[in-house]
């Protein structure tokens, strides 16, 4: 899908002998989406699994019970592919084989103790203890040959090739979790549940493998009150709810407090040698990421449950921030994962039903709408910004740092006249001076432009019916506003050089360059590597008709005399349109050109009917 959008809608399918050419016009970007059907390729996925199960209800003790559970997933991939010299992979390789075996195992086993009871008919307990294991094991070898003087027998003979790669590795990780909870319900109208969780997991550092979890929360359904009788023409449920928290992270991976190492050829006297150097920087004290969050929330129905939802405002610290700090190169590495500072949240989530009209014709709707505000609130213990990795305290941490736009782009008057800053060239886009030194400078004239958050985020689902059609929608929006939800777009905007790819493949807008006979403001000039250059920021506000569906019951009148008990037919379409500014495929993704279809998508429409016997 990647290579069909990136190839010009200009170019042939075929080449003069009526076969699939390497690359459409001799572009290297652009490689032909069917080359698929000139490899060989064979791939065998086999998985096993299997699960045991049983529960024994106490004796002697009413309401306890034992529950045991044990799965395992055994899964072997096999894949085999010769791509030869006609294809885009295998031209430059002259021929390449890929031989790939992997296999991993997973289990799981959880032990658990239930404990149900009332009493006095007003108290309810519900107590559960849990001790669960996980662990995954895997293994994998591969075999990447090139150089075939001849290519008749493919990935069946790879000892054909000139040069070959062999390479294998193993992994492990594991995983314990210890939780005990309880329940507790007084008159159906107070309730209380107290959580205490204590994990573990093998990928953080030896003495910090361990973190514990406590919650609590806390609940009053004052629809259960006396004193709320008079409200019962009205109101028919309304909780108020109060809860308190603490989560763990552990989503960094396996091996990630250790060093790992790598290995690298070199020349030693007359012959070579394979040398072994650390390749990332282990960090002993790598632990958990924890989150304390607090909670204030409220459900509600009422008018005879025409008016339904709930309402939850929250505030949430992240402590020990789980994050890849960028490293400068003169230490020997790019990278390390590491815990820092604090970053603080608050938002408010609204979910809103409704039941407009009821009969013959039927309307309901559903209304959620989501807001959060982040900012970092410590890094390193100290006062300062981190600029290289782009974090700022009282920002949030998606914060944009660039060169400020100032509108349009320098031109030859102006660099003639000596308006223009020194470093400037005519074309090139307007850059805000913020120290007034006459020089555009990374250090001093950098700011914060913008954030890749959301301001807020809706949608808004219908269904509707009358007699035997309904029709439903549902509208989704994530919208900017004030700097919010921006990103960079210039390689889809900008032929900036020639190594972009707004110049050299397929796009959805590409901007004409600034040169002299054609003086637009919205694209810079074409200049190789300039001293000096801004993102192009765009905002991904968007609303989308995300699915849309229509259906038919064909009357039971009418099926009286078959086999048939219900029978509809439907047409339903996915992502049928989308009103934004954004200039690129998916606004609410962004655009990474190379990293294939990620960022596509995909419109759909549907024609069905679901039958009953």
């Amino acid at each position: 899908m990647a290579s069909a959008r990136q190839a010009s809608p200009l170019a042939s399918k075929y080449d003069e002998e009526g076969n699939y050419p390497i690359k459409f016009n001799e572009e290297f970007l652009m490689a032909h989406p069917l080359r698929g059907e000139n490899m060989d390729n064979e791939e065998i996925r086999k998985n096993l699994f299997y699960t045991t199960w049983a529960q024994v209800d106490v004796p002697f003790i009413q309401g306890l019970t034992y529950d045991f559970n044990y799965s395992n997933n055994y899964r072997r991939n096999t894949n085999k592919t010769f791509q030869p010299r006609t294809v885009y992979e295998g031209e430059t390789a002259l021929g390449r084989a890929l031989l790939g075996n992997s296999s991993a195992t997973n289990w799981i086993i959880n032990n658990i103790f239930s404990y149900e009871n009332e009493f006095a008919d007003i108290h309810r307990i519900n107590a559960t203890l849990v001790y669960t294991r996980e662990k995954t094991t895997a293994e994998r070898d591969s075999i990447t040959a090139s150089r075939f003087p001849n290519e008749i027998l493919g990935y069946n003979n790879v000892s054909f090739a000139e040069q070959a790669t062999v390479s294998s590795g193993a992994w492990q990780e594991s995983s314990v979790g210890y939780m005990a909870r309880l329940n507790y319900v007084l008159m159906n109208r107070y309730l209380l549940t107290g959580t205490y969780r204590r994990d573990g997991f093998s990928g953080f550092g030896a003495q910090k493998k361990y973190a514990d979890f406590p919650s609590l929360s806390v609940a009053w359904t004052l629809s259960e009150e006396s004193f709320m009788d008079g409200a019962e023409s009205w109101l028919e449920y309304l909780k108020l709810r109060l809860s308190y928290g603490e989560n763990g992270n552990q989503g960094i991976g396996r091996y990630a407090s250790l060093t790992r190492m790598t290995n690298m050829n070199y020349v030693f006297g007359s012959a070579s040698a394979i040398g072994i150097i650390p390749n990332t920087m282990g960090n002993e004290d790598l632990g958990w990421e924890t989150t304390k969050s607090t909670n204030l929330g409220m459900d509600f129905s009422f008018l005879n449950n025409r008016i339904s939802g709930n309402i939850d405002v929250y505030k949430a610290n992240t402590f020990d921030v789980l994050v890849s700090r960028s490293l400068p190169g003169a230490t020997g590495y790019t990278s390390v994962w590491t815990n820092i500072g604090e970053i603080a949240n608050k938002g408010i989530e609204v979910e809103l039903r409704t039941v407009n009209f009821e009969g013959d014709f039927h309307w309901d709707s559903r209304f959620i709408f989501s807001l959060n505000r982040d900012k970092i609130v410590t890094l390193y213990g100290d006062d300062n910004d981190d600029i290289g990795n782009q974090w700022f305290l009282g920002e949030p941490i998606s914060a944009i740092y660039d060169y400020e736009r100032t509108g349009g782009v320098w031109t030859e008057e102006e660099l003639y006249s000596g308006q223009t800053h020194q470093n400037f060239y005519p074309g090139q886009f307007r850059l805000a001076d913020l120290n007034d030194d006459s020089r555009i400078t990374s250090g001093e004239d950098r700011k914060i432009v913008g954030y890749a958050t959301p301001n807020y985020r809706f949608s808004i689902g219908n269904n509707l019916r009358y007699k035997n059609f309904t029709l439903s929608f549902l509208l989704n929006s994530i919208m900017g506003g004030n700097g919010y939800f921006i990103q960079n777009n210039q390689l889809l905007l900008e032929a900036t050089s020639a190594f972009d790819y707004a110049n050299r493949i397929n796009m959805p807008a590409v901007r004409t360059p600034w040169t002299p006979d054609n003086g637009v403001d919205n694209a810079p000039a074409v200049y190789n590597y300039p001293s000096v250059s801004s993102g192009n920021y765009q905002d991904r506000s968007f609303v989308r008709l995300q699915d849309l569906s229509l259906t038919y019951r064909i009357p039971q009148s009418i099926l009286e005399e078959t086999n048939i008990r219900a029978l509809q037919i439907y047409l339903s379409g996915k992502n049928l349109y989308t009103w934004t500014n954004w200039e690129g495929y998916d606004p609410e993704i962004g655009n990474f050109p190379s990293s294939g279809q990620k960022d596509l998508m995909m419109r759909s429409l549907t024609l069905g009917a679901r039958l009953s016997f």
